[in-house]
């Protein structure tokens, strides 16, 4: 399993202003977030599992999900 943010460029060395470009022209796809179930059209990460199955979650399903598991490491 590996992550992937997702507004990174696929190339090496290209400018962020690459990605706000493909915005503009319509060129971002459109995701479910696999644990909200909401449209994530930006900034979220990608996992693909070994099955090659790919798993979008949107950032702030991410963030829950890491305070969750500091709370549980933090009780005894």
């Amino acid at each position: 399993m590996y992550f992937h943010c997702g507004n990174v460029s696929r190339h090496a060395g290209t400018a962020p202003a690459d990605f706000a470009a493909g915005e503009k022209e319509g060129k971002m796809k459109e995701y479910m977030c696999e644990y909200c179930g909401k449209v994530i059209s930006g900034e979220h990460v990608m996992i693909k599992t070994q099955r090659g199955t790919e798993l979008h979650i949107c950032k702030g399903c991410i963030e829950k999900e890491r305070h969750q598991r500091e709370a549980q490491k933090e009780k005894p």
